[in-house]
Protein backbone atom coordinates (compact mmCIF):
# COMPACT_ATOMS: atom_id res chain seq x y z
CA UNK A 1 0.00 0.00 0.00
CA UNK A 2 2.66 2.21 0.72
CA UNK A 3 4.26 2.06 -2.92
CA UNK A 4 0.78 2.74 -4.23
CA UNK A 5 0.70 5.83 -2.12
CA UNK A 6 4.56 6.70 -3.28
CA UNK A 7 3.11 5.99 -7.06
CA UNK A 8 0.07 8.34 -6.43
CA UNK A 9 2.52 11.18 -4.94
CA UNK A 10 4.95 11.17 -8.11
CA UNK A 11 1.58 10.96 -10.71
CA UNK A 12 0.28 13.85 -8.85
CA UNK A 13 3.66 15.37 -8.68
CA UNK A 14 3.65 14.89 -12.20
CA UNK A 15 0.80 15.93 -13.25
CA UNK A 16 0.85 19.19 -11.16
CA UNK A 17 4.08 20.32 -13.48
CA UNK A 18 2.48 19.15 -16.29
CA UNK A 19 -0.53 21.90 -15.04
CA UNK A 20 2.17 24.23 -13.95
CA UNK A 21 3.69 24.32 -18.19
CA UNK A 22 0.37 24.68 -19.68
CA UNK A 23 -0.46 27.65 -17.10
CA UNK A 24 2.71 29.47 -17.77
CA UNK A 25 2.32 28.81 -21.57
CA UNK A 26 -1.07 30.20 -21.32
CA UNK A 27 0.11 33.04 -19.50
CA UNK A 28 2.95 33.89 -22.33
CA UNK A 29 0.73 33.48 -25.08
CA UNK A 30 -1.92 35.89 -23.23
CA UNK A 31 0.91 38.34 -22.32
CA UNK A 32 1.89 38.30 -26.13
CA UNK A 33 -1.35 38.99 -26.93
CA UNK A 34 -1.93 41.93 -25.05
CA UNK A 35 1.78 43.53 -26.23
CA UNK A 36 0.05 43.14 -30.30
CA UNK A 37 -3.02 44.55 -28.77
CA UNK A 38 -1.08 47.74 -26.60
CA UNK A 39 0.56 48.03 -30.01
CA UNK A 40 -2.30 48.07 -32.46
CA UNK A 41 -4.11 50.67 -29.78
CA UNK A 42 -0.84 53.02 -29.89
CA UNK A 43 -0.91 53.26 -33.76
CA UNK A 44 -4.63 53.78 -33.98
CA UNK A 45 -3.94 56.63 -31.67
CA UNK A 46 -1.27 57.84 -33.67
CA UNK A 47 -3.05 58.11 -36.79
CA UNK A 48 -6.13 59.39 -35.33
CA UNK A 49 -4.10 62.11 -33.69
CA UNK A 50 -1.83 62.75 -37.01
CA UNK A 51 -5.92 63.16 -38.52
CA UNK A 52 -6.77 65.53 -36.19
CA UNK A 53 -3.40 67.48 -36.65
CA UNK A 54 -3.86 67.34 -40.60
CA UNK A 55 -7.89 69.12 -39.80
CA UNK A 56 -6.66 71.31 -37.53
CA UNK A 57 -3.62 72.26 -40.05
CA UNK A 58 -6.65 72.73 -42.96
CA UNK A 59 -8.82 74.36 -40.67
CA UNK A 60 -5.96 76.73 -39.71
CA UNK A 61 -5.05 77.66 -43.69
CA UNK A 62 -8.58 77.99 -44.23
CA UNK A 63 -9.15 80.65 -41.48
CA UNK A 64 -5.64 82.16 -42.43
CA UNK A 65 -7.13 82.57 -45.93
CA UNK A 66 -10.68 84.15 -45.37
CA UNK A 67 -8.27 86.95 -43.22
CA UNK A 68 -6.17 87.54 -46.53
CA UNK A 69 -9.75 88.36 -47.85
CA UNK A 70 -10.76 91.38 -45.11
CA UNK A 71 -6.90 92.37 -45.04
CA UNK A 72 -4.01 94.27 -47.13
CA UNK A 73 -1.09 93.85 -45.34
CA UNK A 74 0.41 90.77 -43.25
CA UNK A 75 0.66 93.39 -40.23
CA UNK A 76 -3.03 93.82 -40.65
CA UNK A 77 -3.84 90.00 -41.13
CA UNK A 78 -0.90 89.61 -37.80
CA UNK A 79 -3.26 92.66 -35.78
CA UNK A 80 -6.21 90.78 -36.78
CA UNK A 81 -5.81 87.34 -35.38
CA UNK A 82 -4.07 88.63 -32.39
CA UNK A 83 -7.67 91.00 -31.82
CA UNK A 84 -9.33 87.50 -32.67
CA UNK A 85 -7.42 85.83 -30.14
CA UNK A 86 -8.16 88.10 -27.46
CA UNK A 87 -11.68 88.68 -28.14
CA UNK A 88 -12.46 85.12 -28.62
CA UNK A 89 -10.60 84.48 -25.07
CA UNK A 90 -12.95 87.43 -23.39
CA UNK A 91 -15.90 85.84 -24.80
CA UNK A 92 -15.06 82.70 -24.15
CA UNK A 93 -15.54 81.13 -27.50
CA UNK A 94 -13.92 78.75 -29.72
CA UNK A 95 -10.96 80.02 -31.38
CA UNK A 96 -11.69 78.88 -34.77
CA UNK A 97 -15.39 79.19 -34.48
CA UNK A 98 -14.86 82.94 -33.57
CA UNK A 99 -12.22 83.67 -36.37
CA UNK A 100 -14.78 82.00 -38.97
CA UNK A 101 -17.47 84.35 -37.80
CA UNK A 102 -15.01 87.13 -38.28
CA UNK A 103 -13.68 86.22 -41.83
CA UNK A 104 -17.53 85.59 -42.87
CA UNK A 105 -18.73 88.78 -41.49
CA UNK A 106 -15.55 90.91 -43.00
CA UNK A 107 -16.54 89.02 -46.32
CA UNK A 108 -20.48 89.61 -46.17
CA UNK A 109 -20.92 92.68 -44.33
CA UNK A 110 -17.63 94.14 -44.38
CA UNK A 111 -19.22 97.37 -45.77
CA UNK A 112 -21.54 97.98 -42.67
CA UNK A 113 -18.48 98.45 -40.26
CA UNK A 114 -15.75 101.31 -40.02
CA UNK A 115 -12.75 98.45 -39.61
CA UNK A 116 -12.04 94.79 -38.79
CA UNK A 117 -11.65 95.84 -35.09
CA UNK A 118 -15.63 96.48 -35.06
CA UNK A 119 -16.21 93.52 -37.10
CA UNK A 120 -13.93 91.60 -33.85
CA UNK A 121 -16.17 93.65 -31.42
CA UNK A 122 -19.41 92.76 -32.93
CA UNK A 123 -18.54 89.14 -32.90
CA UNK A 124 -17.57 89.40 -29.44
CA UNK A 125 -20.38 90.45 -28.45
CA UNK A 126 -22.81 88.08 -30.69
CA UNK A 127 -20.80 84.96 -28.45
CA UNK A 128 -21.67 86.74 -25.17
CA UNK A 129 -25.27 86.96 -26.18
CA UNK A 130 -25.30 83.22 -27.42
CA UNK A 131 -23.97 82.11 -24.82
CA UNK A 132 -26.30 83.85 -22.23
CA UNK A 133 -28.90 82.80 -24.27
CA UNK A 134 -27.82 79.42 -23.89
CA UNK A 135 -27.66 78.64 -27.04
CA UNK A 136 -25.86 75.22 -28.57
CA UNK A 137 -23.14 75.37 -30.93
CA UNK A 138 -25.35 74.65 -33.58
CA UNK A 139 -27.88 77.06 -32.75
CA UNK A 140 -25.74 79.74 -32.59
CA UNK A 141 -24.18 78.75 -35.89
CA UNK A 142 -27.65 78.86 -37.54
CA UNK A 143 -28.28 82.42 -36.09
CA UNK A 144 -24.72 83.81 -37.22
CA UNK A 145 -25.75 82.58 -40.89
CA UNK A 146 -28.97 83.82 -40.91
CA UNK A 147 -27.38 87.38 -39.29
CA UNK A 148 -24.77 87.15 -41.72
CA UNK A 149 -26.75 87.11 -44.74
CA UNK A 150 -29.16 89.50 -43.52
CA UNK A 151 -26.31 91.74 -42.72
CA UNK A 152 -24.95 91.09 -46.61
CA UNK A 153 -28.76 92.01 -48.26
CA UNK A 154 -28.77 94.85 -46.37
CA UNK A 155 -32.17 93.92 -45.00
CA UNK A 156 -33.30 91.49 -42.59
CA UNK A 157 -36.25 89.15 -43.38
CA UNK A 158 -38.90 87.31 -41.97
CA UNK A 159 -37.37 83.76 -42.46
CA UNK A 160 -34.02 85.49 -40.96
CA UNK A 161 -35.32 87.31 -37.84
CA UNK A 162 -37.43 83.73 -36.97
CA UNK A 163 -34.27 81.62 -36.84
CA UNK A 164 -32.82 84.65 -35.13
CA UNK A 165 -35.78 84.85 -32.66
CA UNK A 166 -35.42 81.00 -31.82
CA UNK A 167 -31.66 80.30 -31.67
CA UNK A 168 -30.58 83.67 -30.22
CA UNK A 169 -33.72 85.36 -28.19
CA UNK A 170 -31.02 88.00 -26.53
CA UNK A 171 -30.16 89.09 -29.75
CA UNK A 172 -34.20 89.26 -31.76
CA UNK A 173 -34.53 91.56 -28.28
CA UNK A 174 -32.10 94.02 -29.26
CA UNK A 175 -32.73 94.09 -33.09
CA UNK A 176 -36.42 94.87 -32.07
CA UNK A 177 -35.69 97.37 -29.97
Amino acid sequence: ALANAGNGIGNNAKAQRQWNTEINNGKNGMSGLVNKLKTALGVYALINAGKKLINLSDEIVTIDARLNLITDTTAQKNNLKNAIYQSAQDARAPLNDFANNVAKVGQLAGQHFANNGEIVKFNNLMAKSFKISGASAQETAAAMYQLNQAMASGVLQGDEFRSIRENAPMLAQGIAK
